[in-house]
């Protein structure tokens, strides 16, 4: 009983890694879409990252924060610059 209803969730583990594998793509090419505001874009990057870690992949929040800050940069890229000359960015949560 319970494999069926992890296989009705989840699915079989070519299906996990085809899903895994769409995740990656739309975080590599992950961009601020025209007329959305940051907050849109940081939730939209996070349900992307959360879809990613559900499916076992280690993703390092460093990354996650680069990826934020180059999508954010077509809406204010001095602000941008300056998080990222910080030294505890490395080091801070998405």
């Amino acid at each position: 009983m319970w494999k069926k209803l992890v296989y009705a969730h989840e699915g079989v583990d070519v299906v996990k890694k085809s899903r895994l594998q769409v995740l990656k793509n739309q975080f590599n090419f992950f961009v601020m879409n025209k007329g959305e505001e940051p907050q849109q874009t940081h939730d939209n990057l996070m349900d992307i990252v959360n879809g990613r870690r559900a499916y076992g992949d280690n993703i390092k929040d460093k990354e996650v924060n680069y990826k934020l800050l180059m999508a954010l940069r077509i809406w204010n890229s001095t602000l941008c610059t300056i998080i990222e000359k910080r030294n505890e960015f490395e080091n801070d949560d998405p």
